[in-house]
């Protein structure tokens, strides 16, 4: 278990990655984001790091790459969007977690609140609307404070949701979840803090990403 402290610890070292832009955008059409996939690799030389049929009926598409191209490429793919966009994001400099979470450098899977040994321990959990939503809310909170991100679920089966949740002292938890909040914007959907969760609580959530999913063809 000393081996999940270190990692946990080792995820709070510095506050900004040095790694590629990323940008997403998430369409309420499958077949109009595939044309919006199309319109941003025309656009610059951006890597598509998955596009992916979300329910209820989204389609939503992550980019990689140098600043100014990902900037472009996601130009082109809102205004390929048109009306179908549902929300979109861009983050220059994306926190070294975030970047974690989304190359799937995963925690174990079914740990408890006491295996993870938070002392003092705070848990503060956030779901949102939308895909792009969540992942500037966990952006902007690791950026406020020194949380701990355990999880950043994007995957499908939330129903076009995301979820995130971390972990810390109470102040820094409190400090994440009021700039998470606000980075949320309209699209937050529930938020919740436990102070001081029992040993016994299940976070079979603390997983930073979901198995990776095949490329889904509408």
């Amino acid at each position: 278990m000393s081996a999940v402290i270190s990692q946990l610890s080792s995820l709070n070292e510095g506050q900004v990655s040095e790694a590629p832009a990323l940008a997403m955008i998430e369409l309420c059409s499958i077949a109009q984001g595939v044309v919006a996939c199309d319109a941003a690799l025309k656009r610059a030389q951006v890597k598509v790091e998955w596009a992916r049929v979300y329910n209820p009926g989204k389609y939503v598409i992550l980019l990689r790459g140098g600043e100014e191209e990902v900037a472009e490429a996601l130009k082109a793919a809102r205004l390929s969007a048109g009306e179908f966009e549902v929300d979109s994001l861009l983050l220059p400099h994306p926190h070294r977690q975030l970047n974690r979470a989304l190359n799937r450098d995963a925690l174990p899977t079914g740990l408890n609140a006491e295996e993870l040994a938070l002392d003092p321990p705070a848990l503060g959990i956030l779901e949102c609307y939308s895909l792009c939503a969540t992942l500037r809310a966990a952006d902007a909170g690791c950026k406020e404070s020194s949380v701990s991100l355990l999880t950043l679920r994007l995957d499908p089966s939330l129903g076009g949701k995301g979820c995130l949740l971390w972990s810390g002292t109470l102040d820094e938890v409190e400090a994440a979840q009021h700039r998470g909040r606000s980075a949320a914007g309209a699209f937050l959907y529930h938020a919740q803090l436990i102070p001081r969760p029992h040993p016994e609580l299940s976070l079979q959530l603390a997983t930073a990403y979901p198995s990776p999913l095949p490329p889904v063809s509408p």
